[in-house]
């Protein structure tokens, strides 16, 4: 009820007082002791994912023509892989002109 007087204070109710105040802090302080246990192991996942994509990206499908990794779905032609169809074209050309200038080549030798 309104107006009602609090307990006088007394040496047992500071006691229990210091003890809540206590209890209180060591539960705040073990709060943020989890926060940042929580917060380490966040950083470690963070840091293996962060590994695994460096990982993944060097062992990515290069296209045979430019050398940048696929990171899409590869076109292919022949045994090669290509990241987009102006790589394959540039490249089939390549290979062209290197056969025709093997037949050459071999042509004027014989």
């Amino acid at each position: 009820p309104p107006g009602r007087v609090p307990e006088a204070i007394t040496e047992d109710s500071e006691a229990k007082r210091r003890d809540k105040e206590r209890e209180k802090r060591k539960r705040a302080k073990e709060r943020q002791k989890e926060k940042k246990e929580q917060a380490k192991v966040e950083a470690e996942e963070k840091k293996k994912r962060e590994e695994e994509e460096r990982i993944r990206a060097e062992n990515a499908k290069k296209c045979d023509a430019c050398g940048k990794p696929i990171l899409g779905k590869p076109f292919y032609r022949l045994e090669f892989k290509y990241c987009t169809t102006d790589c394959v074209h540039n490249h089939r050309r390549v290979l062209m002109a290197e056969a025709a200038e093997k037949r050459q080549n071999q042509g004027g030798a014989i």
